[in-house]
């Protein structure tokens, strides 16, 4: 299976050194240098997907995704609707998300919860190296359009990858800590803080449970109720706009699940 991919420097490696080497492997007719114009990099690698290529854009950062917008919300999402099925769009848009880090305003946004309300995008945020390899696999194996969320502050993270490629199921959360007294969701770094904050819970003889939702839309609901029905409580740790916030309705009485 092929991709191609498209971006600001990426045959020199991009700024987080992310598509190191790829040039070098692919060639330039893969791996393609474009201006500095996220509307057109963007709209072109959603083009190009639509006619039959598996095509991966890299936004530099999240917050330039008002730019290209236009190009996710009413072509990439849409497409497959608007032609009655006979059009799919494999195409990844890679970006990072992610505060603290010294990188100012214009760099330092999350936004992800915005996805989560564009029907026809699926979105996802690994919090390790092991989900990064397989869900980014998945990403670009998946005949929809994914937006992948990295978080600059797990760049430095280290862990355990298989060689081979493997996929991780979009749309599926995981539980990272078992406990019985309390839910602490997260997603991507926000899955690191909630796993300190069950340590820190645990010397007081509180056993929480840490969920790592790794999927933005679709949201896994069903693993979330399954937690809480045994822990009775629920904290959702975000970055973002609460991302669960629509959703939480649906773990009450007469919702998708009953506590």
């Amino acid at each position: 299976m092929a991709a191609n991919t498209f971006g600001i420097v990426d045959a020199w490696g991009g700024p987080f050194r992310t598509t190191v080497g790829l040039i070098q492997q692919f060639g330039n007719q893969r791996v393609l240098d474009t201006p500095l114009s996220e509307a057109a990099f963007v709209g072109a690698a959603i083009g190009a997907s639509s006619t039959g290529m598996r095509a991966i854009a890299e936004l530099m950062f999240v917050d330039f995704v008002g730019v290209c917008m236009d190009q996710l919300l009413n072509n990439a999402a849409k497409m497959r609707y608007m032609f009655g099925g006979q059009v799919t769009v494999p195409f990844t848009l890679l970006t990072r998300i992610g505060a603290g880090f010294g990188s100012a305003a214009q760099h330092s946004e999350s936004y992800y919860s915005i996805f989560s309300h564009i029907p026809g995008l699926k979105g996802v945020a690994p919090s390790d190296p092991y989900t990064a390899k397989g869900l980014l696999i998945s990403a670009i194996r998946d005949d929809d359009p994914v937006v992948y969320f990295e978080h600059k502050g797990l760049y430095g993270n280290t862990g355990q990858v298989p060689e081979e490629p493997y996929e991780i199921p979009l749309g599926k959360a995981r539980t990272v800590r078992e406990g019985a007294d309390i839910t602490l969701v997260g997603i991507s770094r926000m899955t690191w803080v909630c796993t300190a904050a069950a340590e820190e819970l645990a010397k007081s003889g509180v056993e929480a449970e840490v969920v790592d939702l790794l999927s933005i839309s679709p949201i896994d609901y069903d693993h979330i109720i399954e937690s809480v029905k045994k822990t009775h409580r629920l904290v959702v740790v975000d970055e973002d706009t609460p991302i669960l916030q629509p959703g939480i309705g649906n773990l009450r009485p007469g919702g998708r699940g009953s506590l």
